[in-house]
């Protein structure tokens, strides 16, 4: 891909994207918009690092990206968990989101070109441990509810046009949000209460790397899962990252589901744990 749209540049997948697009070369277009204040310090960090780059252009207008035709196409990461475990913050940013998921399916219509969401595997319930290609999402939490809606509104509206959804289990690496539980420990915080979604993990660049790669991309079903295909992956992690307290917990899987566990846990918690300290620890 030459040039691509980030709808989030400044979220946790959408940063990683945005990474990866511009190490290969390519022109990125990263629509930006504010987060929580106590989320302040990770998304200066992100411009700071995607903003030297001269194939960047930082954009707060979404009508700047949708005159360019020579866009191949748009990901759409507009919220992550610094926005979604705050539920005061993302009341105010629900309609913010559904504006801009309507626009981007506009444009992506328009141009015929693809239209990518990473959702969550928080769309199946606590008790749907189990997901088949005939399982329908009941949605038990708060998260699992918004990325289900965007999914609903994004089948409803695309037809046959080509827009890839694609649920992904809970991610973990630098410059995670700061209101999940890892970063919490790292920074010595006390954790009285994890919102976030324990059945499976899996590292933001893996994921960030598959959805990059236009191969991989075009084999995709128009619902896709990502998995680790490991069981006890977040609870492994949890040890690894000092989280106390109870480490059970279920595990889900899912048949004809996309393995994406490159990277093994211990290396993954490392590297987030080095960023943290470099980004928080040292100033």
């Amino acid at each position: 891909m030459k040039k691509v749209a980030i709808i989030g540049a400044n979220r946790f997948l959408g940063f990683h994207l945005t990474k990866i697009f511009l190490e290969q070369g390519a022109e990125v277009y990263g629509y930006v918009h504010d987060g929580h204040p106590e989320e302040g310090i990770v998304r200066k960090e992100m411009s700071f690092m995607y903003g030297r780059n001269a194939n960047f252009t930082e954009v707060t207008d979404l009508s700047r990206i949708f005159v360019d035709q020579n866009i191949e196409a748009v990901y759409f990461t507009y919220i992550d968990g610094g926005d979604l475990y705050r539920r005061s913050f993302l009341r105010g940013k629900i309609v913010e989101a559904y504006d801009a998921l309507k626009q981007t399916i506009s444009f992506c219509k328009r141009q015929h070109i693809p239209l990518i969401f990473p959702s969550s595997l928080e769309v199946f319930g606590d008790h749907q441990q189990t997901v088949k290609k005939s399982t329908l999402p009941e949605p038990t939490t708060a998260a699992g509810k918004l990325y289900y809606e965007f999914e609903k509104k994004l089948q409803y509206h695309c037809n046959q046009s080509r827009c890839y959804i694609v649920r992904c289990a809970t991610l973990y690496g630098p410059l995670q949000p700061m209101s999940m539980v890892f970063q919490q420990s790292f920074l010595g915080n006390q954790i009285s209460k994890i919102s976030e979604d324990k059945r499976d993990l899996l590292y933001v660049e893996d994921v960030a790397l598959e959805l990059s790669d236009e191969r991989k991309l075009n084999k995709l079903a128009p619902l896709s899962h990502f998995i680790s295909g490991q069981k006890r992956q977040w609870q492994k992690a949890a040890s690894l990252a000092g989280v106390k307290g109870d480490k059970n917990g279920p595990h889900i899987s899912c048949q004809q589901c996309h393995h994406i566990a490159y990277t093994r846990v211990e290396e993954g918690i490392e590297k987030q744990r080095k960023s943290t300290e470099l980004l928080f620890l040292e100033k």
